[in-house]
């Protein structure tokens, strides 16, 4: 059986933001109270779904900088945490 997938890191605890494409991203990522996310751009995101422009929502941030990261609409089970290199999903309960 694979891992499961969430929307956190099983080691650490860092968020992780994905979907499938067209989706609100700053909607979902207010749901789940992330504050800054790596790799979203949520300045497009913004004009396309009629969200206001957020300064909260800032250009060149790090990796260092964010509670969570962008991962696009396609999630490897088996991947590793960008920020603390485990598992980032945890095996199956059960």
């Amino acid at each position: 059986m694979g891992r499961e997938v969430s929307n956190h890191c099983a080691g650490c605890g860092f968020g992780f933001l994905y979907g499938p494409i067209f989706t609100d991203f700053i909607a979902i990522a207010r749901e789940y109270r992330f504050r800054r996310t790596y790799g979203l751009d949520y300045r497009l995101c913004a004009k396309m779904f009629g969200h206001q422009d957020d300064t909260g929502w800032p250009e060149g941030v790090t990796l260092a900088d964010c509670d969570s990261t962008f991962l696009g609409c396609v999630v490897d089970p088996n991947m590793r945490c960008p920020r603390c290199g485990a598992f980032a999903f945890s095996e199956p309960s059960g």
